[in-house]
């Protein structure tokens, strides 16, 4: 199957402007396979690391996600306080 576009809707764009329109879906296409894999590793790697510190300091790591919990709203507004003062 070949993508065909005629001349007339070709010409909206200059030839760099699709070159990089081509590179950014080619980077995403790349970009989605990480993204995919992080969706099912990233809660078993924090399963395995909370299984591990459970079996080191039984139930003191209870406090370190608590607070980790309850500074996330903090580095939200952080953030956002970042996008727009355009750091």
């Amino acid at each position: 199957m070949c993508l065909c576009v005629n001349l007339a809707e070709r010409s909206k764009f200059s030839e760099g402007e699709i070159q990089t329109f081509m590179s950014i879906d080619a980077d995403r296409i790349v970009n989605l396979g990480n993204s995919f894999h992080d969706m099912w590793s990233l809660p078993l790697q924090i399963g395995v690391a909370l299984y591990l510190l459970y079996t080191q300091v039984k139930f003191a790591f209870v406090s370190g996600i608590a607070i980790t919990i309850l500074l996330i709203p903090g580095i939200k507004s952080l953030g956002s306080l970042n996008l727009e003062w355009d750091l």
